[in-house]
């Protein structure tokens, strides 16, 4: 399991707390060009990326998966976009 997802509360999904920088995905866009493209097809009952989602539609193709967790990567999530995911 990624060291950047965290569990939703009563619920089966995970959110994404991995900050990305968005000049460093337009600057490399070929090591991001897999993930951009199941973060498109992730179907609706799979949920809301980053917000809560099941990780068996997004999480094979970050390029982040591997990575050693630092807290300077990391960005919580808005509560009201949490709760605007789970009300969907």
């Amino acid at each position: 399991m990624c060291k950047y997802s965290k569990p939703v509360p009563g619920d089966c999904h995970i959110s994404c707390v991995r900050k990305f920088d968005v000049d460093e995905i337009k600057a490399n866009p070929d090591k991001y060009m897999e993930f951009s493209i199941s973060l498109r097809r992730l179907p609706s009952h799979a949920g809301i990326w980053p917000y809560q989602f099941n990780v068996g539609f997004v999480c094979s193709s970050c390029p982040f998966k591997d990575e050693e967790f630092k807290e300077e990567n990391v960005q919580e999530l808005d509560p009201l976009g949490m709760l605007m995911a789970e009300l969907r």
